[in-house]
């Protein structure tokens, strides 16, 4: 049984979010995770169990999520004060638990990393995934035209139904040349990829002047041996700042477990903002499924397959 310690709550965990950082810290590539035997899990919803000394403002028997930095797979984790929110009324502990990762790295990543402005196009890749909703629900709110690429037709036709501009089935055509297409050449402003490797050299095919990409995961290293996974995390293109400043274009960076560890105030006001957004109902996570806590390598496969829509979660207690 984990031990609040000063400044710290345990929580009875209801739900825990599972990602793709979970997948790669499991396959051994994710450098920030902690040695193995270690238990995985980034977020939670549950109800606050102990308070540890020195907290105030959260008691015990309340509804509460939290970013818990591994240790969530579990029937009770352990989590920062400044990490964790109270549920708004109307968040269901679903709910609760798929907010925390999804919606503050697509937050920092659309507001903090460059200006955001009405009419500016936005290519979300992996739209479809927990993410990808929840970037084109912000990007949208913020009157962007989005652009979203998936890799099947029924995902198409969701984010066509979500409110995406332009989805592209990137398996039945190029998106460099669909984009190219609808903006007569242009491109666009912002990229977010979740995809990494040969995609960001796509990528730059499609980012006009003064626009950025994104880079905020490796998703084509998933499920492979890990030879291939190394041949796909180095074919990256080499970026060079020289070429950027010639175009004036930008490459981005972002690793939410960083800005936690090394910016714990500004990773609270992103997590308390995006829960700001879910309490007015505009931050509203699509539910993939919902796997027992004793299946997790069940929830893990399907994020492997990209499979799902939305977010996948482990259930804990009901």
């Amino acid at each position: 049984m984990p031990q609040a310690g000063a400044g710290e709550v345990r929580i009875r965990v209801h739900r825990a979010g599972v990602n793709f950082a979970d997948v790669m810290a499991r396959q051994g590539i994710y450098p920030d995770a902690p040695k193995m035997p270690f238990v995985p899990g980034y977020e939670v919803s549950g109800v606050v169990d102990l308070v540890g000394p020195g907290v105030s403002g959260l008691h015990g028997g309340e509804r509460a999520a939290a970013f818990t930095r591994f240790g969530g797979y579990a029937e009770w984790a352990v989590a920062k004060t400044p990490f964790v929110v109270l549920l708004p009324a109307g968040v269901d502990f679903s709910a609760g638990a798929a907010v925390p990762v999804n919606f503050v790295t697509a937050y920092h990543c659309l507001f903090h990393t460059g200006a955001l402005f009405p009419g500016d196009r936005v290519l979300i890749h992996a739209a479809a995934g927990g993410v990808g909703l929840a970037a084109v629900q912000m990007a949208k709110g913020a009157g962007a035209v989005v652009f979203g690429t998936a890799g099947s037709a029924e995902k198409v036709a969701f984010l066509k139904m979500f409110g995406v501009d332009h989805p592209i089935d990137y398996q039945a055509e190029d998106f460099v040349e669909a984009v190219k297409k609808i903006t007569d050449g242009e491109g666009v402003d912002v990229i977010l990829d979740s995809i990494g490797g040969q995609m960001l050299a796509r990528d730059l095919r499609v980012l006009r002047p003064g626009g950025r990409i994104v880079s905020l995961g490796m998703a084509a290293a998933m499920g492979k041996s890990r030879a291939l996974m190394l041949r796909e995390l180095m074919s990256a293109p080499r970026l060079q700042p020289v070429k950027l400043l010639e175009t004036s274009r930008g490459f981005f960076g972002v690793n939410i477990l960083r800005i936690f560890d090394h910016r714990p105030a500004l990773g609270s006001v992103l997590l308390r903002n995006v829960f700001d957004l879910a309490a007015a109902g505009k931050a509203r996570p699509v539910i993939a499924g919902e796997v027992p806590l004793e299946r997790a390598s069940e929830a893990h496969r399907m994020l492997q397959e990209r499979s799902t829509i939305g977010k996948v979660l482990l259930a804990v207690v009901d």
